[in-house]
């Protein structure tokens, strides 16, 4: 069974951030990775309704910076369809670049915006890259993650 994202939160303080010289990250990515919390599973979106959505945007003359709400985030990647069937078929989320997301984020270590989000409507975005950003931000307990909003989805019908 996997952890809640508050258990998790509540082992990487008790192994890492309490007694550093304990666990690695490396080492306490790579032992719980089975356990590792699932995502947002509701937002996920087909790729059909993706396809949709990229024949409906408005791309934005300037991008607009921000700080999005990790659960208004949706997408089509393996980061929403569950990290059972994401392991399985996609060998997502990389190990690697957990372990190295991670210790920048718990840090509070700037991290590289996510590119390219759409602007849904109604508090909601849309990405296609940054899930490891995201869900290393998700697992920190992170409530937000910095966009570069490109555009707009003008049919948006979820």
């Amino acid at each position: 069974m996997r952890y809640t994202v508050e258990q998790f939160k509540k082992i990487i303080a008790e192994e890492i951030l309490v007694v550093p010289k304990r666990m690695t990250i490396r080492n306490f990515i790579t032992h719980y990775y089975e356990l590792l919390p699932d995502f947002f599973r509701e937002n996920e979106i087909s790729d059909e309704q993706f396809q949709i959505f990229m024949n409906n945007k408005r791309e934005f003359k300037q991008s607009i910076t921000k700080e999005i709400k990790i659960d208004n985030i949706y997408g089509r990647a393996w980061l929403f369809q569950g990290l059972a069937n994401a392991n399985k078929i996609y060998k997502r989320p990389n190990k690697e670049k957990l372990e190295s997301l991670l210790p920048i984020i718990l840090k509070n270590e700037k991290v590289p915006e996510i590119d390219e989000v759409y602007d849904l409507g109604d508090g909601k975005y849309l990405i296609d890259d940054g899930c490891h950003r995201i869900y290393a931000s998700y697992l920190a307990g992170k409530q937000t993650v910095t966009c570069k909003i490109c555009g707009e989805i003008l049919s948006n019908k979820l």
